[in-house]
């Protein structure tokens, strides 16, 4: 998933390097366990350090594609991206937007230098049509 993440935008920013990209990704704090689902049971893994480290790993490289600021340089960025942090096992399910509420619940270690600034989705809509209109100019999308 994290090569196609990078290739895409590459791609596409390298034929038409005006175009706006934004993503949304989605990712579940907890693993369902397939011997379960097989029986039809809906059970999560339990959390570990293991799941921890991956869920660093992923905002560290979803910050590293975020914000592309010019359209001649990071071909590889996206200009926004959304990561959705969700643990489904809760009810109702829990959505995870800043960094220390990730911290809080001991999803990421209290010294990780991962960060959500920038990835959450409040604002990102906004910030694509900013863009667009700078690039494009106003009121072409109406």
């Amino acid at each position: 998933m994290f090569e196609r993440t990078f290739a895409e935008p590459l791609n596409l920013h390298r034929r038409v390097p005006k175009m706006v990209l934004g993503e949304v990704y989605l990712i579940s704090v907890r693993e369902l366990d397939s011997t379960q689902l097989a029986l039809n049971n809906v059970v999560y893994k339990p959390f570990t350090n293991s799941t921890s480290s991956y869920l660093e790993k992923y905002i560290k490289g979803f910050s590293a594609l975020n914000m592309r600021a010019s359209q001649r340089d990071d071909d590889f960025k996206y200009e926004r991206v959304a990561l959705i942090i969700a643990d489904f096992s809760q009810n109702p399910v829990k959505i995870y937007n800043t960094t220390q509420d990730l911290i809080n619940d001991n999803i990421l270690p209290a010294n990780s230098i991962a960060s959500m600034n920038n990835l959450n989705y409040n604002g990102l809509t906004r910030t694509l049509l900013d863009i667009h209109d700078k690039r494009f100019g106003t009121g072409i999308l109406t």
